[in-house]
């Protein structure tokens, strides 16, 4: 369905606008191809926006808590007809087309998904004061991932030696709330000893009211009254109720901490100079410190569990199954070896 808002006849308007499928999947690639109009005789400046709200029949959808997401390009449009193409994997990467050539947005704003529903797609042309809009409307289809996607994730799992990772649920981030319990896990061993002193400082001067679980692993041997015992919990139950996935990594990083958190919706608490950094900063998964008190004021926020705090949502765990593809790649280049570092 599809429908056209101008403000008055336009020198410069949207010819057409469609779309490669009236379904959408978070993940899946959609095209969309838009011919722009020209109707002066020079060449003239554009801002192209393609704008994505959930769509509510009875009522007007709003920013921020119905709004997808926002992508802007501009544009000089030559005299007559221009084709563009926009493909977007309805996350977060979006590739305008034109003459066969993919260009990044200008500028963009992402908010989370809004569940399975109807969701308009706007195409906004905008020159000067004069504006145009072509509105078609998609369904968004079922937001699960496949019970044959996580058999294939399990598979690689045994691969790379990630069988720890637990794959909670895969609807939503789980419920937060009252969660004590910090899990912590690297490949770095010196790390490690590192930031124990840091949680001792905290647990003595801070908060007492919760536990560390350390995942097992050869060469620490650790017996402070806070830590939780391997042998009284298991991996799996710890993350079930972890308010945060620590990582002090930072020679040696392995993928399986970063893939847990998203995948189960826990925050991940990293240096400032882990290599990871980046990444949880584009995906909001994670918050970083790089000393005791940006610690201090991590573990304050997380363990509160006050309703501000960063939830991470279906994106990511989305973001996961990539990265997964990624490792199955890496397989058949590494020949099944063990990836250590980024």
């Amino acid at each position: 369905m599809l429908f056209l808002r101008v403000d008055k006849e336009p020198d410069i308007c949207i010819g057409s606008f469609s779309a490669t499928s009236k379904f959408i999947k978070p993940g899946e690639r959609n095209e969309y191809v838009a011919v722009l109009t020209n109707c002066s005789p020079e060449s003239r400046n554009v801002l192209v926006s393609f704008d994505i709200y959930k769509y509510y029949p009875t009522r007007t959808s709003e920013h921020p808590k119905d709004h997808h997401a926002y992508y802007s390009k501009w544009l000089s449009l030559d005299p007559y007809s221009t084709e563009i193409r926009i493909d977007y994997n309805w996350i977060d990467d979006i590739k305008f087309i034109i003459n066969n050539s993919r260009i990044e947005c200008d500028d963009k704003w992402i908010g989370p998904m809004k569940g399975e529903g109807i969701y308009s797609v706007h195409l906004v042309l905008i020159e000067g004061g004069e504006k145009t809009e072509l509105v078609l409307f998609q369904e968004l289809t079922s937001m699960n991932i496949t019970k044959g996607a996580i058999r294939e994730m399990l598979g690689l799992l045994d691969i790379f030696h990630l069988n720890d990772i637990m794959i909670n649920n895969c609807d939503l981030a789980p419920d937060i709330s009252g969660k004590k319990i910090v899990v912590l896990s690297a490949k770095d061993i010196d790390a490690v000893y590192n930031i124990m002193q840091f949680f001792r400082k905290y647990h003595e001067k801070e908060n007492c009211n919760f536990y560390l679980f350390i995942q097992k692993f050869d060469g620490i041997e650790l017996d402070d009254p806070f830590i939780l015992r391997n042998d009284k919990i298991t991996y799996k139950d710890a993350l079930r109720q972890s308010a945060l996935l620590c990582d002090p990594s930072v020679k040696k990083i392995g993928l399986d901490n970063l893939i847990t958190s998203w995948i189960n919706g826990i925050p991940m608490l990293i240096p400032e100079n882990s290599p990871m950094r980046e990444l949880c900063s584009i995906t909001n998964s994670g918050c970083f410190f790089d000393d005791y008190d940006t610690f201090k004021s991590c573990l304050n926020v997380h363990l509160s569990r006050e309703p501000s705090t960063m939830e991470i949502d279906l994106r990511n765990a989305l973001f996961g199954l990539e990265i997964y593809m990624w490792i199955k790649f890496l397989t058949y280049l590494k020949k099944y070896q063990i990836i250590e570092d980024l």
